[in-house]
Order: structure tokens, then C-alpha cells, then sequence
């Protein structure tokens, strides 16, 4: 059983997530990701735990670290799960591994998330990138000299 969340603590989480949201918005970045985790850190039964994760991920995004947004993408689709909201961080994580030159791992979860739900929002998107980093593939290997 899940001991539930006191007001109290559900007030202290409201309020460090806003002070990270507004450090945000102020550009602030290191101090927001700083707050985010801590956030992520002590309250862990947040209903707010997604929010702190995606907006974390975002600005690990703008700072071009794919690696650690990737991360928090997979954290995300790790607690939410096979549904349709967990299914598009999956999708994130994906573009962020192409955007970070990793298209094998791009790749392996367009296909997957074909496979989990080929009639989701997020399996359209991942078949459009599937062809065209398939059509990117075919058009290399016809440029590439042929080897006799």
C-alpha cells in the first residue's frame, strides 16, 4: 500500500516545482535543473513527478545534452508505461537519438513503438521517420562508389 501525501507535502512540492518553473522561464537553466531533481528527489509520489521530468528533459534538450533528455525520456516511459502519453516520450527519446547521431537506437524504438500500438498517434509518427531514415539509407548506399 502507498502511504498517501499529506497536504503539507503536497503544498512543498507545489512549491518547489513552481520556483522551477520559474526559473525556467527566466532562462535560468542550472538552477532549475537543480530544483526539477530535487524535486524528482523528495517527492517521489508526486502526481507531478511527469511534469518535473518532461520540463527537465526540455532544457537537457536546449542545452543539446540528447544523452541525459534521453534519459529522462526513458524514465518517463518506464512510469507511465504502454499508454499514449507514455508511448510519445518513447517517441522523444527516439528523435532526440537521431538528433544525436545514434540513428541504430532511433531505429530499434520507431519499430518497437510500431509494433506495441501500429494504430497510435505515436506509431504514425515513429513509421514517418522510419521511412525516411530508410529512404536516407537507400540514397547513400546508391551514392556510395560500388566496390569491384
Amino acid at each position: 500500500m502507498v502511504d498517501p501525501v499529506t497536504p503539507l507535502e503536497e503544498e512543498q512540492a507545489t512549491l518547489l516545482l513552481n520556483m522551477a518553473h520559474s526559473l525556467a522561464r527566466e532562462k535560468r537553466y542550472q538552477e532549475a535543473k537543480e530544483r526539477y531533481r530535487e524535486f524528482l528527489a523528495l517527492h517521489p509520489k508526486s502526481t507531478r513527478r511527469h511534469e518535473a521530468r518532461s520540463n527537465l528533459a526540455r532544457i537537457y534538450e536546449k542545452e543539446q545534452r540528447y544523452d541525459k533528455a534521453i534519459a529522462q525520456y526513458l524514465a518517463l516511459y518506464r512510469e507511465l508505461g504502454i499508454t499514449p502519453l507514455g508511448l510519445l516520450y518513447y517517441l522523444e527519446a527516439a528523435r532526440l537519438s537521431e538528433m544525436s547521431g545514434d540513428d541504430e537506437a532511433a531505429l530499434r524504438i520507431y519499430r518497437e513503438i510500431h509494433a506495441i500500438d501500429p494504430n497510435s498517434e505515436a506509431a504514425a509518427r515513429a513509421r514517418v521517420r522510419l521511412e525516411a531514415l530508410q529512404l536516407a539509407d537507400a540514397q547513400l548506399e546508391k551514392s556510395s562508389p560500388q566496390k569491384e
